[in-house]
């Protein structure tokens, strides 16, 4: 409307046009407050989400961490096994030696205490 428009309305025409404008003032704030509240639950969904986000790549580091740990115990497990059965074959082959040499000595006192004794028997036939 022009101002020579509005001049000419009648005040109660003049007031049901303020009112009118009124009314659809409050629609839109009424729309205006939806709209807020609508925009806050999106920013809330929107930073959850990217605190979803954040714990899952936290979580994704603490497993990778995990795992790398996991992995580097179960390595020294298997060298210190591998360490323990090395020593335990060369406590064999000592064990081994041992054995051979204390067989081999037992068998040259064998030999000795043998010759010893059939040189004792000759001796003895012989006198």
């Amino acid at each position: 409307m022009t101002d020579k428009q509005f001049k000419r309305l009648k005040r109660s025409e003049m007031i049901e046009i303020i009112y009118e404008y009124q009314k659809r003032e409050m629609e839109l704030q009424h729309q205006i407050e939806r709209l807020e509240e609508k925009l806050q639950v999106q920013e809330m969904k929107i930073s959850e989400t990217g605190s979803i986000q954040d714990a899952i790549a936290v979580l994704n580091q603490v497993l990778l961490v995990s795992l790398q740990t996991a992995d580097q115990y179960l390595k020294q497990v298997r060298e210190i096994c591998a360490d323990q059965q090395q020593q335990a074959a060369e406590m064999l082959e000592q064990a081994k030696q041992k054995m051979e040499s204390i067989v081999a000595a037992q068998e040259a006192v064998q030999q000795q205490a043998d010759e010893t004794d059939a040189q004792m028997s000759i001796e003895s036939d012989v006198e």
